[in-house]
């Protein structure tokens, strides 16, 4: 039983590999300025952005500009570049690679994270490690999503932006 429900993750994973990255490098060559990697599609940019706005545990200003009570979407911010790299970079990548990692300024230091997917074995899941001024500063491993789901921001998010606080600290 067990092995059947490894053989399914295993199956779906390479559906996605084969399927994601066609359709992320389309979204992002054919994104206008203010545009959502959802492309034109207003409800399904909406359910998308409450989505992710739902896995970060954020509100939607974490990423666009208020100007008065107008969110201006089409305003780029440090946050919407760092959810366009993890999602067309970092995602799928790592669904596509088995691998993947991204670089970013945390509190003014560089950070890298990376992330390996382990779909065989004893000990599957997403492996992360978080990398701080060269140094690996946390740990942690990620369920595989449930049989039938995608990987997606709340897989390793859960309502949390800062993933690693519940980490295995390395000093």
């Amino acid at each position: 039983m067990r092995s059947l429900f490894r053989l399914g993750k295993l199956v779906s994973f390479l559906l996605l590999i084969q399927i994601l990255p066609a359709v992320a490098e389309e979204k992002a060559e054919n994104k206008r300025p203010g545009q959502t990697i959802f492309a034109d599609n207003k409800r399904a940019s909406l359910k998308a952005m409450r989505s992710i706005s739902k896995s970060l545990g954020v509100k939607c200003t974490h990423c666009h500009v208020k100007e008065g009570n107008k969110v201006k979407y089409e305003i780029d911010t440090p946050n919407k570049k760092i959810a366009r790299a993890m999602k067309l970079g970092f995602v799928d990548r790592l669904v596509t690679a088995g691998e993947s990692s991204i670089e970013y300024t945390h509190h003014d230091e560089a950070t890298k994270v990376r992330a390996v997917l382990q779909i065989k074995g004893e000990e599957v899941g997403i492996y992360l490690t978080k990398i701080e001024g060269g140094k690996t500063t946390a740990e942690k491993r990620i369920a595989l999503p449930a049989k039938g789901e995608t990987l997606n921001c709340k897989t390793c998010h859960m309502g949390n932006v800062h993933i690693f606080e519940q980490a295995v600290k390395i000093h």
